[in-house]
């Protein structure tokens, strides 16, 4: 039981520090454009607002989140995935007459949890990386200059 609260624990801190790091942007966003107003790089009419959505969007950790959130799934949903694999896996093995080649432990099963338990983790690490690159962050540079002409 310990290495589960081990893994939830490690879980609970990276957590916190990603949480940490989003409070942080929200801190800076208002000092950073205070300091743009005052050397000239945003226009009177941008809104506060305005630069902080834009400076969240490209500044936040967005990547670090995402992989986070790819590692919870997984760290948090591996075991019921290899509950719900053995549950499978035994109905398909008493639907077939039970042949004791294919029994829970022996050596092909063992080799088909494994491969499961990749997919698993490959597919998870997929969907977490396509939903970060189908919006990606950007530059604030370029952001605070389409700011500028957006009025």
């Amino acid at each position: 039981m310990w290495p589960v609260l081990v893994i939830v624990a490690l879980l609970a801190l990276w957590g916190a520090g990603l949480y940490w790091r989003w409070q942080q942007v929200g801190v800076q966003g208002p000092q950073i454009y205070a300091a743009k107003r005052e050397t000239g790089e945003l226009g009177a009419h941008v809104s506060e607002s305005a630069f902080l959505a834009a400076y969240r969007q490209h500044e936040g950790p967005r990547a670090e989140t995402h992989v986070y959130a790819a590692g919870l799934i997984v760290g948090l949903g591996l075991a019921p995935f290899v509950w719900a694999f053995n549950t499978v896996w035994r109905a398909l093995w008493r639907a077939n007459g039970a042949p004791p080649v294919y029994e829970t432990g022996t050596m092909i099963h063992t080799f088909l949890v494994f491969i499961a338990i990749l997919a698993f983790i490959f597919l998870t690490g997929y969907i977490a990386m396509r939903r970060y690159y189908r919006a990606p962050a950007g530059n604030l540079r370029r952001a605070v200059e389409q700011l500028n002409k957006s009025a």
